[in-house]
Parts: structure tokens; sequence; C-alpha cells
């Protein structure tokens, strides 16, 4: 220990210390990675997300209804 140092090991001056005072959200992110991840996501995606999954929905019903088609066709013809 030094002449200048009036402190013991693995203390550290008070001068020191003030500058490392941070908020409790300083690092959330890091602690809930998931959370951050959503926020970015459902930012700057969330139209484009909300728009494929509704193009989606709709060719699915557009396939469901084109297979089921021809089945009820022949319903229809035959008078079943």
């Amino acid at each position: 220990m030094g002449p200048h140092c009036n402190y013991s090991i693995g203390e550290l001056p008070k001068k020191q210390t003030a500058g490392c005072d941070r908020p409790d959200t300083a690092f959330v992110w890091f602690l809930n990675p998931l959370k951050s991840i959503k926020y970015l996501i459902c930012t700057r995606y969330k139209w484009l997300i909300i728009k494929t999954v509704l193009a989606l929905l709709g060719l699915l019903m557009l396939a469901l209804f084109l297979y089921s088609l021809p089945g009820y066709m022949v319903k229809k013809l035959l008078g079943a």
C-alpha cells in the first residue's frame, strides 16, 4: 500500500464508487433476453408480422376450399 492509499485491499475509495451508481433498469435487457428480443421484433416488424400471418391464414382458407370443392361438386351433381 502506497502512502496515498488509506483503504485496505478490496475496498474502493468513495470517489470511485460514486460514479458507479446505475439505475436498476440498466441491465434489464441482459437479465431478460426474451423480453428484449420481443421488444426489438415487435417495434420494428409488428405490421409485417401481422400482414404475413393474415396472408397465411387467407392462403390456408383458400387451399382448404379448393381441397374440399371436388367432393362437394360430386355430391351436388349426384344429388347425394
